[in-house]
């Protein structure tokens, strides 16, 4: 039986945490690419790890952008495209 301390430790997987960052260290499945048929479908919300992302198609690749909306109707930013890139967490070809 683990103490609390360990559990903790063990069990969170958000930001920042130890295991976060273990899992953040190897790649993980988020979606099916048939899930973004094609570019200038509608961008799909995906929840990973306790972080809320953005996922849309990018010619041949999906990628992703944390989400820091207000609520669940709001869009992140799309205009600052060189933005996006830098915050991509990964891209998924084909």
């Amino acid at each position: 039986m683990l103490r609390q301390d360990q559990n903790e430790l063990l069990t969170r997987a958000g930001p920042g945490t130890p295991m976060g960052a273990l899992f953040r260290s190897y790649w993980l499945p988020a979606l099916l690419a048939s899930e973004l048929p094609e570019n200038g479908c509608p961008p799909v919300r995906v929840k990973l790890l306790s972080e809320r992302l953005i996922a849309w198609r990018d010619g041949n690749a999906i990628e992703f952008i944390d989400f820091h909306g207000t609520g669940d109707t709001t869009a992140p930013d799309y205009q600052d495209r060189e933005r996006r890139r830098a915050k991509s967490h990964l891209a998924v070809t084909k």
